[in-house]
């Protein structure tokens, strides 16, 4: 199979890679899309090599989703044939932390598209865990939505606008773009922010995997445009 692989910062490339172990936990999805992240770019570039989280040679992607196309015997959460979204960071459920219900502080934890290979390779295994089926009506480009959507939900949520209530949104990007549909479900008297949009759709620009340094390009160049640029696998 194929896949983008950032060898080490400022050498990548669209390589064939060894097609990844099933485990009878785990879940091997086809990845159908793919989201570039300004972390992608930085893990390209080696703004970003935080060992903690960075581990070269990486295979980026943690905003994917994908068609399950093989399922481990301890897995009945999905099956052959499902659209499903996958979670990006995966706890080991067996450390002081994890135990204590902070799976977020994770002694052990690893990473989709950081410490482990991510969805812009033709074909990611999983654990069962944290695979999550996409309903029939939520599209591709919904489900690579799904993690940056959850990160500002999160934010929204301990924010806790009220209906009625004026709200602001600075820095109108994806995560804004996003920050802005999901506030509109709260019923405010006005969301106030730098220029006017058209947030429908959020996904704007695709390019095939292939074609990842095209997409690296039209990502720098839009600064500051409200689009999320998706990677297609051909």
């Amino acid at each position: 199979m194929k896949a983008v692989v950032v060898e080490r910062p400022n050498q990548v490339s669209y390589r064939e890679v060894e097609e990844p172990a099933v485990g009878i936990d785990d879940v091997l999805v086809e990845s159908r899309a793919a989201g570039l992240c300004r972390t992608d770019i930085e893990m390209m570039t080696g703004t970003f090599t935080d060992p903690r989280w960075v581990h070269f040679p990486l295979v980026p992607g943690h905003e994917w989703a994908g068609i399950v196309v093989e399922v481990g015997a301890n897995v009945p959460s999905v099956k052959l044939g499902d659209r499903v979204v996958c979670e990006g960071l995966i706890p080991c459920y067996r450390c002081r932390r994890c135990r204590s219900g902070e799976t977020q502080w994770c002694e052990h934890i690893e990473a989709l598209g950081f410490t482990r290979p991510g969805g812009y390779a033709e074909l990611v295994s999983v654990p069962g865990r944290v695979v999550h089926q996409l309903p029939g009506h939520v599209s591709f480009d919904a489900g690579v939505l799904v993690e940056p959507a959850s990160v500002v939900l999160h934010g929204i949520v301990k924010a806790r606008p009220e209906p009625g209530e004026a709200v602001g949104v600075i820095g109108v990007g994806t995560l804004g773009a996003l920050a802005i549909v999901l506030l509109r479900l709260h019923s405010p008297s006005r969301i106030v922010t730098e220029r006017l949009l058209d947030l429908d759709p959020i996904v704007t620009h695709r390019y095939p995997v292939s074609e990842f340094q095209e997409a690296v390009r039209q990502m720098d160049e839009r600064r500051g445009i409200v689009a999320k640029i998706v990677l297609e696998h051909e």
